[in-house]
């Protein structure tokens, strides 16, 4: 009687230890999907706020300056100019390993000039001061971490 409660007992806290793992395996999937996911919405702001301040000194003319603060995550590769077509972009590897890229809304400026250290790669995250200055119709884009 005793042998039986034995093995009876340590097949069920056999059967309760795979099924926690099994459990810690998938919660762990998603908190990595859940982090991706964070860096993504994070990047998207970013891109999307450089646009918007890119196509406001455009659109003031030659002189105008804006600047304004961002934050870039960790590992993220962001304020890359591409172009599809005749429309422009800023966009943002948030996680290489997953390829997940986040654009922006359109850039309007037909010049966009990055001066030396911006687009800043594979930063710590952190917040960037961003200052976006129309110089006779191109727009020059500077990028400097904040203390």
């Amino acid at each position: 009687m005793r042998g039986q409660i034995s093995v009876e007992f340590f097949l069920v806290a056999a059967f309760l230890v795979a099924l926690a793992a099994g459990m810690l395996v998938t919660a762990q999937g998603h908190l990595s999907d859940a982090e991706s996911l964070r860096k993504a919405t994070m990047s998207k702001a970013a891109v999307d706020s450089v646009a918007a301040w890119v196509n406001a000194v455009y659109l003031q003319g030659s002189g105008a300056q804006v600047s304004g603060s961002v934050f870039i995550p960790a590992g993220s590769v962001c304020l890359i100019l591409s172009k599809n077509g005749a429309d422009s972009f800023f966009e943002c590897d948030a996680h290489p390993s997953i390829e997940k890229r986040v654009s922006s809304s359109r850039v309007l400026a037909t010049a966009v000039e990055f001066l030396p250290g911006c687009p800043p790669q594979n930063p710590a995250a952190g917040w960037f001061n961003i200052k976006a200055r129309n110089a006779e119709g191109v727009v020059r884009v500077s990028c400097e971490m904040m203390p």
